[in-house]
């Protein structure tokens, strides 16, 4: 839709609402319930070294008030605005005023106003609301942590005068029963070390929010859509190391321009005419790509932004298309009218068909009346000139040709009358004797009725009693018996296997290829370091203490993900069916038979295991190719899991600590260009296993429990009952902190994704 600037949004009814509270409670969102922290610092006050930034002020503002008054989605007193300096923008000076006005809280851009706001950010947040932080200001990196800086924060003491992001993720992550989350980050993340920190300078029509309030269609569909989606969705400027920009026409940073210009209408909407969060994502990626590229042409290949889109947050909507809504509306009532008509012509057809056929009977009825009719009369006819002897073998020779066509066309019990009633013509005629034990029988014992084949010659009339012919019945055919389904000792269990070697079954035409994974013992979960200080950089409070776990039995293991072609042989279903199942709407990500499948849930793979231990059941997808291959596949456990992906290691990732070979080994945010890719097309760990890093998350058989065991354990299965199922490794939209070993995450049994899927392993 275009880009249409309009009438200044400053002139809307703040009191229009695009949800009405009723409608947001029933749909599972209340954007009474949300909250906003916009913090923009433009001015430092202690280091007069840091170059002022001009527009970060009008970037806070201008979020705020598009979240506030042009979306709807912040009501206007829940919103915090942290500013360093003024708005240079007259429009912008005016949206903080009516901001004020309508009971938004202004603070200072100060190190210690911006940390009490994190803390009163979240303090606000509720459960069925949206949560939005968007921060526009200096930033860089130091051993991988990221921080930005407030208005007396100094260069020399640059990581403790400034606010690390972690500081302000933990405060939108805080209340953890939030499900909604949006980050929107317009700051540098260069090096501290590789010189000054510096910001280098040079649609949805607004009015949809309020007509949607006129629309109880709209409103509904809009909160129904918000109920669904969930997740936390974070987007920065730039990547690492890198700048972010200032654009000196729309007097926005170019990273918050974008952001803006999407949420006005440049972004793509989907068919329903939602903007979702990925789709704003994209665009922004774009955006930038293509400002750097047209302001900075030294800049061989535009690094773009940096996006981690976890859960299902890449659905979340924003932003609403009213004229798409209302097309799409027209196309399906027009679909539902020819549909209606169609199945109308059908049913139509479908009465004239049966009118047909049952006219049909009543003719063939009548027809075999007629015949039977007509054969009595014969019978009659032949009995009277039986008498004579010299008609006796003419009469028999009229009649058979009428008894065999009674025969093919005659229900059982009247043929066998029939039959009777023609040898009692004459027991003794040897004509008789033959047809009764050539041309009767076949047709009596045959399941088809083919044609009559007469014999080449009768037999000659014989005054002496005839000897009729040997008669040898048709061979019934016997069935092959298959041997059984190698069973997986005789297929891959061989006597001293080693770690990594390879073997494969074939169940229903599919290949399935497995590595071995020996018995042994690792340290699972990640280091915390001394006061959170030296620990594994990415690490998440949930991969500790960390605990020695002991393997008693090897274990072969899937050597990719599941892909299409195996999920298709043994469940009959596709990922466009399986996508379905969860949501018409969502988008695929890769399609092919070597690529990995997804949108499938834990509860499809193992089966409903409410509590116990997990055996797979006959429906699920591990039942079924137990079924197939006699054996007892199931999915890894956590430990398993982990254990695998290592294959010996205890670095962040099978092949090291550091992220720079990540593309070596994993398809993720910075390669993966928003889809799955085939399987096997990365670098394997040491045990020749692919894909543990990235392309997909993959579930375990446990349930989640919020902390490793701690100690030493050995052989652990999870806890015996629970809410959510483990999953593990990263996928293609995620951090390569997400990615790493120990990553630990955890969703719904019945949850479906498109960033999900799974291997399995054999019994121990």
């Amino acid at each position: 839709m275009p880009d249409v600037p309009g009438p200044s949004p400053l002139r809307r009814d703040l009191s229009v609402s695009p949800l009405t509270p009723p409608l947001q409670r029933e749909n599972g969102f209340d954007a009474a319930h949300s909250t906003g922290l916009f913090v923009g610092v433009g001015q430092f006050t202690i280091d007069r070294n840091l170059a002022p930034i001009p527009y970060a002020v009008d970037d806070a503002v201008d979020l705020a008030w598009t979240f506030a008054a042009e979306l709807h989605l912040i009501p206007f007193e829940q919103v915090i605005l942290c500013l360093g300096g003024a708005p240079r923008k007259p429009e912008s000076a005016e949206r903080l005023e009516r901001l004020r006005e309508a009971g938004a809280t202004c603070h200072g851009g100060s190190r210690t106003e911006i940390g009490l706001a994190i803390v009163e950010f979240a303090d606000m947040a509720r459960p069925d609301g949206l949560m939005v932080a968007t921060v526009s200001t200096h930033g860089f990196e130091v051993g991988g942590a990221h921080y930005f800086l407030a208005t007396d924060s100094a260069r020399r003491i640059a990581t403790t005068s400034a606010i690390p992001f972690a500081e302000l993720k933990g405060g939108l992550m805080r209340p953890a029963d939030v499900r909604r989350r949006l980050l929107l980050i317009d700051t540098c993340r260069e090096r501290l070390d590789s010189g000054e920190v510096k910001r280098i300078g040079g649609g949805l029509n607004p009015s949809l929010a309020a007509e949607m309030g006129k629309a109880e269609g709209f409103a509904a569909l809009f909160a129904t859509e918000m109920g669904k989606a969930e997740g936390f969705a974070a987007l920065f400027a730039t990547v690492a190391e890198g700048y972010s920009y200032d654009d000196p026409v729309a007097q926005n940073g170019v990273f918050t321009s974008g952001v803006l210009k999407g949420l006005r209408g440049a972004a793509p909407t989907d068919d329903t005419g939602f903007l979702r969060v990925g789709a704003l994502a994209g665009y922004v990626d774009q955006h930038v790509r293509a400002w750097i590229r047209a302001n900075n042409p030294h800049v061989g290949h535009p690094p773009g932004i940096t996006r981690n889109l976890e859960s299902d947050a890449e659905h979340l909507p924003l932003a609403f298309d009213e004229g798409k809504w209302t097309a799409r509306r027209v196309a399906d009532e027009e679909a539902r009218r020819r549909a209606d008509e169609s199945a109308r012509e059908q049913a139509e057809a479908e009465a004239y068909r049966r009118a047909a056929q049952e006219a049909q009977a009543r003719a063939a009825a009548a027809e075999r009346q007629a015949a039977e009719a007509a054969l009595t009369e014969r019978i009659r006819l032949a009995r009277l000139r039986i008498g004579a002897a010299a008609a006796h073998d003419d009469a028999i020779a009229d009649l058979l040709p009428a008894v065999t066509a009674a025969l093919r066309d005659w229900p059982q019990d009247r043929r066998e009358r029939l039959l009777t009633e023609i040898e009692a013509l004459d027991p003794e005629n040897p004509r008789l004797r033959y047809y009764f034990h050539t041309v009767a029988w076949k047709e009596l014992s045959s399941t088809t009725r083919p044609p009559l084949v007469l014999p080449a010659s009768e037999p000659a009339v014989s005054t002496s009693k005839p000897v009729p012919p040997t008669v040898v019945p048709p061979a019934v055919p016997v069935p092959t018996v298959q041997p059984p389904s190698r069973t997986i000792e005789s297929a891959i269990s061989r006597p001293g296997a080693k770690a990594g070697d390879r073997a494969t079954i074939t169940v229903n035409g599919v290949e399935f290829a497995f590595r071995w994974c020996p018995p042994g013992d690792f340290i699972m979960g990640s280091p915390s370091g001394l006061f959170g200080i030296g620990g594994e950089s990415g690490r998440d409070k949930n991969e500790g203490p960390q605990t020695r776990v002991t393997l008693t039995k090897g274990f072969w293991m899937s050597e990719t993900s599941v892909t299409q072609a195996q999920w298709k042989a043994i469940m009959g279903t596709t990922v466009a069916q399986q996508r379905d199942k969860a949501d018409l709407s969502w988008p695929l990500r890769g399609q092919g038979w070597n690529y990995p499948m997804y949108y499938v849930s834990w509860s499809e793979i193992m089966g409903e295991q409410p509590s116990g231990k997990p055996v797979p059941t006959a429906a699920s997808f591990l039942g079924r190719l137990n079924a197939a291959s006699g054996e007892s596949f199931a999915l890894p456990t956590e430990a398993q899991w982990e254990y695998a992906c290592r294959a010996g290691t205890a670095t962040r990732f099978a092949f090291g600590d550091s992220d720079s070979m990540l593309g070596d080994y994993a398809w993720y945010d910075d390669n993966a260009n928003i889809t799955t890719h085939p399987v096997g097309g990365k670098r394997a760990n040491g045990w020749g296993l692919h894909d543990m890093h990235g392309n997909l998350w993959e579930w375990c058989l446990d349930w989640y429990a919020d902390s490793l065991p701690g100690g030493s354990v050995t052989d652990p299965t999870g806890p015996i009952k629970g809410t959510f199922r483990v999953f593990r490794g990263g996928s293609w939209g995620d951090w390569p902190s997400l990615a790493r070993s120990a990553r630990r995450s955890r969703y719904a049994p019945d949850y479906r994704s498109s960033f999900l899927g799974f291997r399995f392993v054999s019994p121990q």
